[in-house]
């Protein structure tokens, strides 16, 4: 890229060209940086949520960071996005091959631990009421390890399959 001019934010920074046309952008309001290229017509060309190398990774790759970092920061503000405004929610899907166009339907939510998200699952689907006995009794792993069977996690977020 060629001389940029950076414009300092309250979140990042922007990076113009000498005719003023917005090149790229940096946003530090999540813990790990986004980072974003644009082209002359203002289309995203690159996007990075922190770890993604255009050396390393295919442009099939970066065609779905761009997706996925385009939807986040679609629904950060949306007021009724829900789990789907935390940036953490678009990285495991990165990371799972899931297509931004999926989240919505695929997104089951955050767990601590397997046995939390069969749990968690069993009570969300009306399946079992866990508070009494012999429900409070399951093995809750073991209910995950089937559960997993048709379902993704990364670093604690799970999708359906």
């Amino acid at each position: 890229m060629s001389e940029l001019v950076r414009v300092e934010c309250d979140n990042g920074a922007k990076y113009y060209d000498e005719d003023g046309n917005l090149r790229a952008e940096e946003n530090d309001s999540y813990p790990q940086r986004l980072y974003r290229e644009f082209d002359e017509d203002g289309d995203v060309t690159f996007a990075s949520m922190g770890e993604i190398d255009p050396d390393v990774h295919s442009d099939s790759q970066i065609t779905a960071a761009i997706d996925l970092i385009e939807m986040y920061l679609a629904n950060a503000g949306a007021p009724h996005a829900g789990p789907l405004a935390n940036l953490e929610v678009y990285e495991a899907a990165w990371h799972l091959d899931i297509d931004a166009r999926d989240i919505k339907d695929k997104y089951v939510g955050e767990f601590y631990n397997n046995a939390e998200f069969a749990e968690g699952y069993a009570e969300s689907t009306g399946t079992v009421d866990t508070t009494e006995w012999p429900y409070n009794c399951i093995d809750w792993d073991r209910a995950a390890a089937d559960l997993l069977m048709n379902h993704s996690e990364w670093d604690g977020h799970y999708f359906r399959d």
